[in-house]
């Protein structure tokens, strides 16, 4: 049973509708989950990127963090709704990064300053674990300025960049650190077509 790509946050539909469309050559819709929406009809969760994390989610005080409270209230919920439900989860930048705080991992709430590792804007990966999400990744790009430093209960790293995971996994978990919809080329499209075949999804 074919099932729906659902987002949590509206801002970002039209850039992963435009990707899944390159990658699949047809017009693919995504749609904003909420809690009220039966678990039956979802067949991907995205948790995409934008405002920091709140550090209080992984137990550290604000040191300059950019939060937007009410988000990631509304993400949390929407992460453990699937989680428990077992539907996959696709997490991209923030996305990342939330799965793992509330994995009970970490972050460097600045990468320069807390971990002398300043983000550049394109970058390539260090692949330690095969993995067929990833691994037609070689460059990518670069959009943040927090990245993971203790990683969260029961997640493995299949890229680093410079000691920074780019790419994790765990039960129905999928993360990366670039953002894969902002880049548009073989790689990005083959990216979405093994996400979209992979999980059965359908995009009306």
């Amino acid at each position: 049973m074919e099932k729906d790509i659902y987002i949590a946050y509206p801002a970002y539909v039209g850039a992963f509708e435009e990707s899944f469309s390159n990658a699949l050559g047809e017009e693919i819709k995504i749609k904003v989950l909420t809690s009220s929406v039966d678990t039956k009809k979802v067949g991907l969760l995205i948790l995409s990127g934008g405002e920091d994390i709140d550090p209080n989610l992984y137990e550290q005080r604000n040191k300059g963090s950019y939060i937007n409270f009410d988000r990631d209230l509304t993400e949390c919920n929407l992460f453990r709704f699937c989680y428990t439900a077992k539907i996959p989860i696709l997490g991209v930048c923030r996305g990342l990064q939330l799965i793992n705080a509330l994995m009970g991992g970490s972050l460097y709430q600045d990468l320069k300053n807390d971990a002398g590792y300043p983000h550049e804007g394109y970058h390539p990966l260090k692949v330690v674990k095969e993995n067929n999400f990833f691994n037609m990744f070689k460059n990518v790009n670069s959009i943040h300025h927090q990245g993971i430093n203790r990683l969260g209960s029961n997640l493995e790293i299949n890229s680093y960049y410079k000691n920074i995971p780019e790419s994790i996994t765990g039960r129905n978990i999928l993360a990366v650190q670039f953002h894969p919809e902002f880049m548009h080329g073989k790689e990005s499209n083959l990216f979405f077509k093994q996400i979209f075949t992979n999980f059965k999804l359908k995009g009306d």
